[in-house]
């Protein structure tokens, strides 16, 4: 281990505080570069350091994300050198950029995540924490989102595969420690929701899910129905299932454009489908959620909570009950 330095600690710090301290105490070169190798995981080639190394050097960033492959048991995914180049690690639409919605929008930085050390230290310390107590698990997050918002700086993202993602790892912590995860990601997310107002006197529509709406000629008619009523605006209920169906994406979106109103809702069922409404949903859960040590449900309930304004007293209450943390502090009223 010549010229490296490793540091055993005593107590667990978890990744977000390790980061911090470490960057802040032995990266002593501002220009340098940090590179993010996650433990499980390694890089594709041995020539990944100096890659990078030309890439800064060429284009005169602040940070880069990509390209990496996913290694799922013992067998690789390989499908960002397939024919049709379907990328793992793709940039942030324009119109997320351009209003800086980083946080209400799925997380696109991957791997390798690299970033120079200076740019790193300025980087408030209050993003790495919930008021006095570190974060633990989200440190991609915590270090990009503020980075991404910060117009200033100049990233990039690469396509040449540089990384190899062990996402069939046994000690994965999305697989392991999902409801404290996302319990953070919530907060990180909506930590920057604070001077969010609605509009006064808005128009409430009733959102719930019903699985009538997934049968494939029942669907159609239904759908069609509320869509005629709601053109006429003859009722505020909407009733959908998660299965994909055009007129019901013509519904959402109809809905979208009426800045006016606001959905209330009793289920975590749709997820990041309900994204048109970002801050204009209302969560009101009577039971509690099936199912969420089941990756994706957990993140649909994440997904609907970032898109809420608030919530019910009784959702806060049957959330906190199953280990959903920071409530409170992400919904004030």
């Amino acid at each position: 281990m010549k010229g490296h330095i490793v540091v055993f600690n005593k107590i667990r710090k978890y990744s977000v505080r390790n980061a911090y301290e470490l960057i802040h105490k032995y990266a002593k070169n501002n220009s340098g570069v940090v590179v993010n190798l996650d433990g499980d995981d390694y890089f594709s080639n041995d020539k990944v350091l100096s890659y990078l190394a030309k890439v800064y050097q060429i284009f005169g960033i602040d940070f880069t994300y990509g390209e990496c492959l996913i290694k799922k048991s013992d067998s690789l995914s390989n499908f960002s050198l397939g024919k049709n180049k379907i990328y793992t690690n793709v940039d942030y639409p324009e119109q997320i950029k351009e209003a800086k919605t980083f946080r209400h929008f799925p997380f696109l930085p991957l791997h390798p995540r690299t970033w120079k050390v200076g740019v790193f230290k300025r980087l408030a310390l209050k993003n790495f924490l919930i008021e006095t107590k570190w974060l633990r698990y989200c440190e991609d997050m915590v270090i990009f989102f503020p980075l991404l918002e910060n117009s200033q700086l100049k990233y990039k993202v690469l396509k040449k595969p540089l990384y190899v993602y062990n996402a069939g790892h046994q000690f994965n912590s999305v697989k392991k420690w999902t409801l404290d995860l996302i319990s953070e990601e919530l907060y990180i997310r909506k930590n920057k929701d604070k001077n969010f107002h609605l509009t006064n006197n808005p128009k409430i529509v009733f959102l719930t899910y019903n699985s009538l709406l997934s049968l494939p000629l029942v669907s159609h008619l239904l759908y069609l129905f509320q869509l005629m009523l709601l053109k006429r605006n003859y009722s505020n209920f909407i009733f959908m299932s998660r299965k994909h169906h055009i007129l019901k994406q013509r519904i959402l979106a109809m809905l979208a454009q009426k800045k006016d109103v606001i959905i209330k809702t009793n289920t975590i069922t749709f997820g990041h489908q309900l994204h048109p409404f970002d801050r204009r949903l209302y969560l009101d859960l009577k039971v509690l959620p099936k199912n969420l040590k089941n990756t994706t449900e957990a993140y649909d309930l994440m997904w609907t909570l970032c898109f809420c304004y608030d919530v019910s007293p009784m959702t806060k209450e049957i959330l906190s009950k199953i280990g959903i943390q920071y409530l409170e502090k992400v919904f004030t009223s």
